[in-house]
């Protein structure tokens, strides 16, 4: 290429930001890749070809390599300069080498550079003029249609990316509205089912292995309408209804069916990293793609969650879950600790608030995301009978298991 073109380069003049801090801001001030600021003088006063001369972007080229500068500008020892002769088209030579792997042009991998002696090495294909022409108009011409192809393929891309976990959500919320399983009429009705629930909860009042609700929670159901009645006190809530439910399920707030533990920070003194006592859990950063990591331990506990608890992250990142493997741990006050009774399938209670995360994220929102005891307590739980509950689960995680395996698939090819 060095044969084709005039170099420039010894006109270039670089300023330090200091120095263009101080300059009024007219005239486009060009590094290896572009527009990096302006200042209030020029060299520069014509058409040239710049070529970015170093910096990470000769091998990742995620911009252009080479541009062309018109007008007045100023350019720094960091793009070279070139100036075409009369029986050379710019426009050719930009497109030319905007399409050339410069790989074997390039020294260094830290810091990447392509001198004057490997730039002008470069082999160039040079058509005759009028045929430069007319590979550039018809590049031209194409361009629009290239962007466009770019766009959807971003589109697809991000699409193909995003797909899983959206079919995931649109399972999950089929799975919640009773859509993907039959119901069967021998199963025992929610009704029955909230009836041994609150005979349990009442037997566990009296044994003082749990306290006694503040406030006691029933739905009912009357000309198609819902009803809460709360300390005898009723009042319809249809508009907090987010679908219909099959006949043989019924709606409950959450807290009714629930223990909920908050969770309680302890003091440096208090844990430590040694193996010593029951893990602590602290957050969000021990919770991971289902995942536990635990890195502190303490002999004071105080807020205990038990094996088989469902741990949901409550402050900072929202509706990380998992359930505790652990005999036991305490948890901090940026996780809650949910237990259930057997009469409950866990599972579902799992996939039903997987789905409700993006509500909860959506009440979360602040300078420090977080979610009260309140949020949780006073979810409206669509409870289907238990037998049902299993089948859900067990569909869930077949469908899952089928889309994830489909994703390996394609990511080994």
């Amino acid at each position: 290429m060095g044969e084709i073109v005039i170099n420039r380069d010894a006109d270039r003049v670089p300023l330090s930001k200091i120095e263009r801090d101080k300059l009024a801001k007219v005239y486009d001030y060009y590094g290896a890749s572009g527009v990096i600021d302006k200042v209030d003088k020029y060299i520069f006063n014509e058409e040239l070809l710049l070529i970015g001369e170093d910096g990470a972007n000769l091998l990742l080229r995620t911009k252009p390599i080479a541009f062309i500068a018109n007008g007045k500008y100023w350019v720094n020892n960091h793009a070279h300069v070139l100036q075409m002769p009369n029986k050379l088209s710019i426009h050719y030579l930009c497109f030319f080498i905007n399409a050339t792997n410069l790989h074997k042009y390039v020294s260094g991998t830290a810091q990447p550079k392509m001198n004057q002696e490997n730039m002008n090495s470069i082999w160039v294909s040079l058509p005759p003029l009028n045929e430069q022409h007319r590979i550039v108009s018809k590049i031209e011409e194409l361009l629009p249609f290239i962007d466009q192809y770019d766009q959807k393929e971003q589109a697809l891309t991000a699409l193909n990316k995003n797909f899983p976990e959206q079919l995931k959500k649109s399972i999950l919320q089929a799975a919640i509205q009773g859509k993907l399983t039959e119901q069967c009429p021998t199963d025992e009705p929610a009704s029955q089912l909230i009836q041994r629930i609150q005979a349990e909860k009442e037997r566990l009042v009296a044994e003082k292995k749990l306290k006694k609700p503040k406030v006691k929670s029933e739905i009912v159901v009357r000309d198609n309408l819902a009803y809460e009645i709360t300390d005898g006190v009723e009042r319809c809530i249809q508009d907090e209804v987010p679908f219909e439910i099959p006949e043989s399920w019924a709606w409950m707030r959450l807290g009714e069916i629930i223990e909920l533990k908050s969770g309680r920070d302890l003091t440096p003194d208090q844990y430590s990293k040694e193996n010593v006592g029951i893990p602590y859990i602290t957050g969000a950063s021990n919770l991971f793609q289902g995942k536990l990591d635990i890195n502190r331990y303490t002999n004071n506990p105080s807020t205990i969650a038990n094996k088989g608890d469902l741990l949901i992250t409550c402050k900072g990142t929202i509706g990380e879950m998992l359930f505790l493997e652990a005999e036991k741990a305490h948890i901090a006050r940026q996780i809650m600790a949910i237990s259930t009774s057997k009469i409950l399938n866990k599972k579902y209670l799992y996939f039903y608030l997987a789905s409700y995360i993006d509500k909860l994220k959506g009440v979360a929102k602040s300078m420090i995301p977080g979610i009260s005891r309140t949020d949780i307590l006073e979810i409206l739980f669509p409870l289907p009978p238990l037998e049902e509950q299993k089948r859900i689960v067990e569909k869930i995680e077949l469908l899952f298991e089928s889309i994830d395996s489909r994703v390996g698939i394609l990511a080994h090819h």
